[in-house]
Order: C-alpha cells, then structure tokens, then sequence
C-alpha cells in the first residue's frame, strides 16, 4: 500500500482511539505508519543507496513485479509480533504497537490478496529461509532474470 493509504489508517485510527486511551493513541497510529521501516531495510540490502526517491521507485518497480517473489520484511513477521507481545507484558505501550503492526499487516495482507499474491511476502523469518530457493528475494534477481539493470 502506498505511504498516504498507511498515513491515512495510522490518523484514523489514532482518532477513533483516542476517546478510548487518549494521548496513548498517539503511539498506535505512529506504529501504523512506521512498521513500513522494514521495506526501507529490503531497499537498502539491494541497493547499498539511502535515497528516499529511489526507494519508493524501487517499491513502486517491486510492486509490479510479485510473480514468483518472495520478500521479507522483519516488522512483519510472526517473530516480531511475539517479541512484543513479551516486552508488552513489561511495557503496556508495546502492546499499542504490536496491535497497530497487526492492523497494518491485515490492511497489507488484503491487498496482496486481491492482488492474487498473497503469499509474495513471507510471514515468518524461518518460513522466508524454507522458501527462498524456490524465489526471487530481491527486485535486482527479477531484473536480472529478465536481462533487464535498475535505472
């Protein structure tokens, strides 16, 4: 989903929340909106380049090319989701953000659904290591599979 569609949740969210936990609502629509700092992650690993503008290229690119790839984006793993619920037993406010990573991730989900992919993105660390020798894991493997470089 495109940054203004997660901008949008994360506000609404914090919105309808905030009658309900006040300031605190703050947190869940921040981490609605930031659990996408993972992608930035997969863009670095493959590109070595930090530009802001390359990376929602890069995305852009990606999103259009799901067939037969496989991605892995950490804040969306069952792995992370458990480690906090764990810190959220000590710190309640990780729980905030481990409900605003679930939420987002379903928003995801539905759309790789709809897009016919939705097993382009790998729910698990362990399950991403299973699966990738069958699997693109980057845009530059696709692009090189089709004699194709990145701009």
């Amino acid at each position: 989903m495109s940054p203004t569609v997660h901008l949008v949740q994360g506000a609404a969210g914090a919105v309808i929340l905030y009658p309900f936990i006040g300031e605190r609502a703050l947190i869940f629509g921040m981490s609605v909106i930031l659990i996408d700092l993972d992608h930035f992650v997969e863009y670095y690993r493959d590109t070595l380049s930090i530009d802001l503008k390359g990376f929602f290229e890069y995305h852009e690119i990606l999103s259009n090319n799901l067939d037969n790839y496989l991605g892995l984006n950490l804040f969306h793993t069952i792995e992370c989701y458990i480690i906090l619920f764990f810190i959220g037993l000590a710190l309640p406010d990780a729980h905030l953000v481990l409900f605003a990573f679930l939420f987002h991730h379903l928003f995801d989900q539905i759309k790789l659904t709809w897009m016919r992919k939705p097993f382009a993105r790998a729910f698990s660390i362990v399950e991403y290591f299973i699966r990738r020798k069958k699997y693109h894991t980057s845009l530059m493997e696709i692009l090189a599979g089709r004699g194709e470089e990145m701009i």
